[in-house]
């Protein structure tokens, strides 16, 4: 009866994300990838030595990115997951900032691998629901 009950619950919340993002599920899935791509990007935009000016403007894509995927999802566990990454933004964006250091680029590492992380749940939630 528990395995009934949280297959329906997951089918539900797939049928959701699609029923939400509609026709534009393509769109969304690429969107999200592209979000991926950007999150492995940072670190390399980050050493270029320009006082951070590259990581800012990958870190701006991504907010961007954010938001358009905020404003066409409409699942509750993917809206939390978007706050969340816009935090880590707003955490990366105070580290990028700052001057180039071991120490500061081991920040940017991290955050970039969990915002990565995060684009890839939403791409692989909303492929299952196309």
């Amino acid at each position: 009866m528990r395995k009934i009950i949280l297959s329906t619950i997951l089918a539900v919340g797939f049928a959701a994300t699609t029923t939400m993002a509609g026709e534009n599920t393509g769109y969304l899935l690429q969107l999200a990838s592209k979000q991926e791509m950007l999150s492995q990007n940072i670190m390399t935009a980050y050493k270029k030595g320009d006082r951070g000016t590259s990581a800012l403007e990958v870190v701006d894509a991504l907010k961007s990115g954010h938001l358009k995927l905020k404003s066409a999802i409409r699942n509750p566990e993917i809206d939390n997951l978007l706050v969340y990454l816009n935090y880590r933004l707003d955490d990366l964006k105070a580290v990028v900032k700052k001057p180039y250091s071991p120490k500061n680029a081991q920040l940017v590492a991290e955050i970039s691998a969990s915002l990565s992380e995060g684009s890839h749940y939403i791409a692989r939630t909303l492929k299952h629901a196309s």
